[in-house]
C-alpha cells in the first residue's frame, strides 16, 4: 500500500527490467489462493483430510508471490508503458488484493490456534478470491482490451435467440 508514495520515474533500468516479469509472476498468487479455497471447500464438504501444514505452505507462498507480483507490477507501471484510468484501477485493485491475501494469511495463523476466528479467515478467503478475480479482469483488460472477456457474449446471445426461435417455429 506504500507504493504510491514512491516516484516511479526514478526507477533504475534494472528494476524496470524486473518489472517485465510481472505477467509471469502474477499467476502464482492467483492459482495459490484459489487452490487454498478449493482445499478449504473440500475439507468442509467432503471427508478429505488435509494437513494444516499444507494450507500454511500454500498461504505463505500465496502471500510471498503476491508481494513479488505487486512489486513487479509497480516496476512495470514505473516504466511508463502503461497509463490511464484502467491501469490506475488495476493498480489499486492489486493493492487491495494484496492486503486481502496478506490479511487472510494472518487470520489463518490466528484461526489455527483459536477456532472462533475461522469465520474471519473464511471471509478473508472469499474477499481475497473476489479481489483476485476483479484485479485479474482489469489486468486482462489492460493487456487484451476492455471487451476481451465479453467480446463473444453478444454473438452467443444472438445465436441462442436464433436457435430458440427455430425450435419454436
Amino acid at each position: 500500500l506504500a507504493l504510491p508514495l514512491f516516484r516511479p520515474d526514478d526507477a533504475p533500468l534494472f528494476l524496470l527490467f524486473l518489472g517485465r516479469f510481472h505477467p509471469l509472476i502474477l499467476h502464482f498468487p492467483i492459482v495459490l489462493i484459489i487452490l487454498v479455497t478449493l482445499v478449504e471447500l473440500a475439507r468442509r464438504f467432503t471427508s478429505l483430510k488435509i494437513r494444516k501444514s499444507v494450507i500454511k505452505i500454500l498461504l505463505i507462498a500465496a502471500a510471498l508471490s503476491t508481494i513479488a507480483s505487486i512489486g513487479a507490477g509497480f516496476l512495470l507501471y514505473a516504466s511508463g508503458e502503461y497509463a490511464g484510468n484502467l491501469i490506475d484501477q488495476h493498480f489499486w485493485a492489486a493493492a487491495i488484493t494484496g492486503f486481502a491475501i496478506l490479511t487472510t494469511t494472518a487470520l489463518y495463523f490466528i484461526y489455527s490456534d483459536k477456532k472462533r476466528y475461522y469465520s474471519y479467515y473464511v471471509a478473508g478467503l472469499i474477499i481475497s478470491v473476489t479481489a483476485v478475480g476483479y484485479t485479474s479482469h482489469v489486468g486482462g483488460s489492460v493487456t487484451h482490451g476492455q471487451d476481451y472477456l465479453t467480446e463473444h457474449l453478444s454473438l452467443i446471445a444472438s445465436d441462442f435467440k436464433g436457435s430458440s426461435a427455430r425450435t419454436e417455429s
